[in-house]
């Protein structure tokens, strides 16, 4: 693969760099995904004396795959940046350009398959916890359901926050 011309080279090379390490983060992402919800999972086979507890491993399993998910769709983003300046600089002309026209040759994509990975994930921990509902809407978990709601709720705020000190709030919602 050579650089369209001297004076992009450098930059040519920097965007394959960027690219090859946001490739290695997606598989990342996956791998870490899987060994989690792998983890969840073995643990709510372990759980079967303890419905309460079983309840939450649905439920981590529920935030687990919306932040995963999250993840792999912001790293997809800087995947295809990446390929778009790279692009830019080829002039059409090399592989990157290639590139472009596999998302119009196939449904099948990456982002298919890790959607279906998130939602069947969602799909049946929703579905267990709906089946289970009677035991974490006693009154008595109430109190500790609340307490945990609100406890997540301002983590992701004051995290929001928080965020990139030099960053504007506008531009904070684009990192």
């Amino acid at each position: 693969m050579t650089a369209p011309n001297q004076d992009s080279g450098a930059t040519y090379g920097e965007v394959g760099q960027n690219y090859r390490k946001f490739l290695d983060w997606r598989e990342k992402i996956i791998g870490g995904y899987v060994a989690i919800v792998g983890g969840l999972g073995f643990g709510y086979g372990q759980a079967s004396t303890s419905p309460g507890f079983r309840s939450i491993l649905l439920f981590s399993a529920l935030l687990t795959s919306a932040a995963f998910w999250i993840l792999n769709m912001r790293n997809s983003r800087f995947i295809v940046t990446c390929v778009r300046a790279a692009q830019r600089l080829e002039n059409g002309t090399g592989v990157y350009s290639e590139m472009g026209h596999l998302t119009h040759t196939s449904r099948l994509t990456h982002g298919l398959a890790v959607n279906m990975l998130v939602s069947g994930v969602i799909a049946g921990s929703s579905f267990g916890l709906w089946i289970t509902r009677e035991l974490w809407l006693r009154a008595e978990y109430a109190c500790p359901a609340a307490i945990c709601a609100i406890a997540f709720a301002l983590f992701v705020v004051v995290a929001e926050l928080l965020g990139d000190p030099d960053s504007t709030s506008s531009t904070r919602r684009n990192h």
